[in-house]
Parts: C-alpha cells; structure tokens; sequence
C-alpha cells in the first residue's frame, strides 16, 4: 500500500479497460469525467452509489447521485444506486476504486482537489474484497425503482487480520486495536468526521484520556452545527482527557508511533449498521505514517478547541 493521487487514478481510469466504483457519492469533477470518458470508449465500467445518502431520497445529494447514475447508464456502465433506509440493511459508505488489478482508496469521496488521501493498494485479496463489495451490494434482490440495487446477506468476511478491512465494524476494530496498543509517550492523533459512542474507537479514546495519554482529537466542524448530542459526546472526551478540537475537513485517520490507520468509517455507533460497507487499512509505511501525521499538524493548527 502506497501513497498516491487524483492524477494518476484519473490517467489509471483513462486507460483501463475495466473500473470499478464504489462511493457514497460521486459528484461532478476529474475523476467523474474520466469515469464518464472510460465508458463512452467501451471500458467496461461497474457503478455503486448510494442511493438515500443521509436516508433521503429527496436530499441534494440524493438528487446528485440519482443523475449521476442516469449519465453513466446512457454511457454503457453499469451502475446500481443503493438503498439501504432498512435496519439491518448495509449502507455503502466506502470509496474505492478499481481500476484493471489496481485499488485505489480515498478517505473522502474522490473529489480530486488533494483535500483527501487517495491509496494505492495492490494486495489481490483487497482487491477481491472489493469485488465482493459489489456482489454483497447487488443481492438477490433489485428495485423496481430505478434498477437500485438491495443489499443481501454479507457474502464470506474477509479476513481483517490482514489489515485490512471492507465493513465498518471490522474497520473500526482495527484502528481500536492500533490505538490499544499506544504506549506512553507516543504522539496519539486521531481525525473523523464525526464521533459518537458505541464503537470501539470512542470507547479506546476515553480510557487513553483517562489514563493520561492525550490523545488529539479532530473532527469536522460541519457536524456540529445545530448539533447539541455531537457536542456533547465531544465535551465527554474532553472531559475525559483527550485534546479535542474542531476543524473545517472531513478526513479519517490516526496515527500511533509507527503506525497508522486510514479509512472511510467514521468513529460512530455501529447500531443500526454494523456491515455497513467502509474500508480501513492499518499500515506501518513510513511514507503514509509521515504524510498523515503532517496533514494533521496542518489541520491542527487551523483548528479552533472545542469551547470555541
């Protein structure tokens, strides 16, 4: 696994015969029009968005989503938007694409401004996963509606001891166990969207606080506007011991000594959606490790305290 870029994943779709996308959302830009281009040269190009982003058919990105699904159909590809409104029913939130054998993975949604780190993952049984993904996401069952896809039953996990992981809960457990294993002293940085209870990343969170280890906390000030709950579960960190504070992005990692764990899930409840679909990856690259730790000083420094 290796660092990458919008550019070389849009050159990679360019040339490819075969791609791959899985995304909450895929909105007008770089990597969307050399999406559209693949298809309009005969790529045989595979589509899943989700299709009741936020549980709202109506929303704007609802709406995006839906007309981005109709373009690439016109086009040749095939594309299925996925409703998962139902409990117990998987939520795609991962970004990923596949392009020929290459993986690339993006902890935002591919927007292609560099706001994101974008991954290249060339392990055949990550690739696989993603594969599976797509299976896991198309069922036995179709809408009428629009030809969207109904999630079935989770096809054979793949095995998240390699570090690497397409399910939320498994996603989550990997970086909880990397933050378990901190030792006093190391520099423990941590950034999501968005946080809450109920998971195993907030839960190592507050016993690191609790235990005098402040860790740095980053989440996205988008999420706490008109939000008294989100607030509040901050204030309990804080509480507890963690350094939190409240930045304008929107990207998921941490980074613990000479590890690092990057991903699309965010550090929320895992009730009503344990098999949602996220990726997560843990890696000990020197180079990955260096760059999230230096967009996270950025970040950091541009970011305002919780009480602010």
């Amino acid at each position: 696994m290796r660092l990458s870029s919008a550019d070389r994943l849009v050159d990679a779709i360019e040339h490819a015969r075969d791609v791959t996308i899985l995304a909450y959302t895929l909105r007008p830009g770089r990597v969307l029009n050399a999406v559209e281009d693949a298809a309009r040269n005969g790529a045989h190009v595979t589509v899943r968005l989700e299709g009741l982003p936020y549980r709202d058919r109506g929303s704007s990105l609802g709406q995006l989503n839906a007309g981005v699904a109709h373009e690439l159909t016109s086009l040749g590809a095939d594309v299925k938007l996925v409703y998962a409104a139902l409990p117990r029913r998987s939520q795609l939130h991962a970004k990923a694409a596949l392009v020929d054998s290459a993986l690339y993975l993006d902890d935002i949604n591919f927007t292609g401004t560099g706001n994101e780190t974008l991954l290249r993952d060339s392990a055949s049984s990550d690739a696989r996963a993603v594969r599976d993904a797509v299976r896991e996401l198309d069922g036995p069952a179709s809408k009428a509606d629009g030809g969207g896809a109904n999630n079935g039953r989770r096809v054979a996990p793949h095995d998240a001891s390699s570090g690497f992981a397409m399910h939320k809960s498994d996603a989550l457990a990997l970086e909880a166990q990397m933050l378990h294993g901190a030792r006093r002293g190391e520099h423990i940085v941590v950034e999501t969207e968005t946080i809450g209870p109920g998971n195993p990343v907030f839960n190592e969170l507050e016993r690191l606080g609790k235990h005098g280890f402040t860790p740095q906390l980053l989440v996205s000030s988008r999420e706490l506007s008109d939000n008294p709950s989100n607030r509040k579960t901050l204030q309990r960190l804080h509480d507890d011991g963690v350094d939190v504070r409240v930045c304008k992005r929107s990207e998921k990692f941490a980074v613990v000594g000479g590890h690092a764990w990057i991903g699309s899930a965010n550090a929320t409840s895992l009730y009503p959606s344990p098999s949602q679909l996220d990726w997560g990856a843990k890696t000990s690259s020197r180079a990955i490790i260096s760059h999230l730790r230096s967009r996270f000083a950025q970040y950091w420094q541009a970011a305002h305290p919780l009480s602010a």
